[in-house]
């Protein structure tokens, strides 16, 4: 698991996108439904959290997975939401505020190097659309739901990547990690 981390590619935090995916490209089914991950991929997603020490999660998805998969253990989870000051305080878990790149500067000062997006799909898309996921490392699943909750769902958008490693990971599962190399 020592190659999850590798070199940031800017002078900032290094945003690594991790979502669970099937091949027609869905995170849920439409119901929000994403009970698909293997163990192993539990597993592994969790220590790639714990080796950055931060994960950013949107607020629908940490309340759906709360006490299953939201809060990782050591390691700090901050949920994304747009009324922080509602929600009770839960330990190594911050409620957090504002657009995708003051996020990350205040995740940046509270001294994190690296940081896990963990999505829903709105999550997903802000943090994407603003030019922020310096590498993706995506689940796929052997998997086919036709309607479901799109990895995104973005207009008119275009990112060029690069393979740095794929890998499987039993089942028909495979990992692919990918460096950003520009968004448009």
């Amino acid at each position: 698991m020592s190659d999850l981390i590798c070199t940031c590619y800017t002078d900032s935090m290094k945003l690594i996108w991790s979502p669970a995916v099937t091949l027609d490209g869905n995170i849920a089914t439409a119901d929000g439904n994403s009970d698909w991950p293997s163990d192993t991929d539990g597993e592994q997603f969790h220590e790639l959290i714990r080796k950055c020490g931060a994960v950013i999660v949107g607020h629908r998805t940490f309340d759906q997975y709360k006490g299953e998969v939201f809060p990782v253990n050591e390691a700090t989870t901050f949920v994304w939401t747009s009324k922080p000051e509602n929600d009770k305080p839960i330990d190594d878990v911050e409620y957090v505020s504002g657009t995708p790149a003051e996020v990350i500067k205040l995740i940046e000062a509270k001294g994190f190097s690296n940081c896990v997006l963990a999505g829903g799909t709105a999550t997903n898309n802000a943090f994407v659309a603003a030019g922020l996921v310096d590498e993706i490392s995506a689940t796929i699943y052997p998997l086919l739901l036709g309607k479901g909750m799109g990895l995104l769902t973005l207009e008119n958008f275009k990112g060029k990547l690069e393979l740095i490693d794929t890998s499987q990971i039993g089942d028909g599962v495979i990992r692919n990690r990918y460096k950003v190399l520009e968004n448009s």
